[in-house]
């Protein structure tokens, strides 16, 4: 698929390896991706216009504090 057409991405870790074959959601950075790979996929220049939908487990509080973590992390890295 171009990337064209992607419209948005959901965003989250992964509590298995890769090619495990699973989709197990995990909090941003407790995974098997780590938050380092995902502040770069976020902050790609062919990518960075996106909605991404977080996708992680926990409650509504949690979100809030991954979301403060991704803005800082942003913010740190482009200015």
């Amino acid at each position: 698929i171009s990337l064209e057409k992607v419209k948005a991405c959901h965003l989250n870790d992964s509590k298995m390896p890769e090619g495990s074959f699973k989709d197990r959601h995990e909090i941003l950075g407790q995974g098997e991706i780590g938050f380092g790979p995902l502040l770069e996929l976020i902050s790609h220049p062919r990518l960075r216009h996106l909605p991404f939908i977080l996708e992680t487990p926990g409650e509504l509080e949690h979100y809030g504090e991954e979301i403060a973590a991704i803005r800082a992390a942003l913010e740190k890295t482009t200015g």
